[in-house]
């Protein structure tokens, strides 16, 4: 069933790729389970938290196989193989994929109850492996797959995905819609040094979604020849946050986002293939602590945007380095609008002293990012206007 669904994708947030395959299924039904051994090229544009430009170009080769697909056999949707996990690959393979493995899926998958789509054929995929190089010198790399790993003891979460026949009565799997949901690991060269990236929120492409799919919009075939775009994110359609493997702090901000993408299976793709850049969840526009007695204090923050911004949480501490205590006992909701933003406040009582407060905004699937410190201190010297501001050198 696709509560959400998701297909097969390449290299990272945004890749587009030309997918050329050693395997042509009918053009009518959905063929075995197995795998496509193809190539692949995609296209992606990377940016630092500041909005400049750290990287857009092509990636992956056109004539030198480098992508590995592993997909099911037919099913009917809403079946005990969509619902409980199919056999993803050949005869041997251990790997399934289920319906609650999926992380993501675009609405143009979401299943409808009413009436009952038995009759739609689908099939289950995976990357296995994926290993797309950038242009010579660039140092950019993307992979994805199974096996990889972020860290010693954090392995690269599986890119899945789902395609389904267009077909709604049954009487044929082409041609057919897909998606994927791919995490990735990029490698990006800054000021000559290597730096290893990930994201923690899927990158989601479609292809076969568009209101009037034509040939390259739409799979005719596996492997499928189409382009797959970037429509969804972090939340809808954000950027997607790239993460630095290197830093094991889970609350470790961001370093770079995947603003756009696109992925050409079996079809050309160019840089100006890419979708308009997705936006970035929060923009703080400022995070101020002020005195309000001796024991309290008033912390208020200012937005400029939020899209699916979850909502907030704050945390004091006695020193800058922490350790540092969640203040609100519940997250505190977004009440911004996605364009405007706006205004929050809280009031906090820890006695007197020095503290130190930093601000975390969380996005719906559960990525935050921390702002701050701010310090204020409390006591007897405390004045009503101690007014201390922080002004982020970043948006998100």
């Amino acid at each position: 069933m696709y509560r959400l669904r998701h297909f097969f994708v390449s290299g990272l947030a945004a890749v587009a790729f030309c997918l050329v395959s050693t395997s042509i299924a009918s053009a009518q039904a959905f063929p075995v389970a197995g795998e496509d051994i193809f190539t692949s090229t995609a296209a992606m544009r990377i940016k630092d938290i500041h909005g400049n430009l750290v990287f857009e170009g092509i990636l992956g080769s056109s004539t030198v196989p480098n992508t590995i697909v592993a997909r099911s056999d037919a099913f009917s949707e809403d079946s005990g193989l969509d619902v409980n996990g199919a056999v993803v690959g050949n005869p041997t393979s251990t790997f399934t994929v289920a319906d609650s493995d999926i992380k993501v899926f675009p609405s143009a998958f979401k299943e409808i109850v009413v009436p009952p789509q038995s009759a739609t054929h689908e099939v289950h995929t995976e990357i296995v492996s994926l290993d797309l190089a950038g242009p010579k010198g660039s140092g950019v790399r993307i992979r994805a797959g199974r096996g990889l790993t972020i860290s010693a003891t954090l392995p690269l979460t599986r890119s899945l995905g789902e395609v389904e026949s267009l077909s709604p009565d049954g009487s044929s799997d082409f041609p057919a819609k897909s998606f994927f949901d791919v995490f990735v690991l990029v490698d990006v060269n800054v000021t000559g040094t290597t730096m290893t990236l990930y994201n923690k929120s899927p990158l989601v492409i479609e292809c076969g979604t568009g209101p009037n799919p034509t040939e390259g919009e739409e799979v005719t075939s596996f492997p499928p020849r189409c382009k797959y775009l970037h429509t969804l994110g972090e939340a809808n359609g954000n950027a997607i946050k790239l993460f630095n493997a290197a830093n094991s702090d889970p609350k470790a901000p961001p370093i770079f986002f995947l603003t756009s993408a696109v992925h050409g299976a079996g079809v050309a793709v160019t840089t100006k293939d890419l979708p308009p850049d997705r936006s970035v969840a929060i923009k703080l526009i400022s995070f101020t602590a002020e005195a309000s007695a001796k024991t309290s204090v008033v912390l208020t923050w200012e937005t400029g945007s939020e899209i699916d911004n979850a909502g907030f949480n704050l945390y004091r501490a006695s020193s800058a380095s922490g350790p540092w205590t969640r203040v609100n006992p519940e997250l505190i909701p977004a009440n911004g609008d996605p364009v405007a933003g706006t205004d929050y406040s809280y009031v906090d009582t820890p006695g007197e002293g020095t503290f130190y407060y930093e601000l975390e905004d969380v996005d719906t699937h559960g990525v935050s990012t921390r702002h701050g410190p701010v310090r204020i201190h409390l006591g007897p010297t405390a004045a009503a206007f101690d007014v201390h501001l922080y002004i982020p050198m970043m948006t998100r």
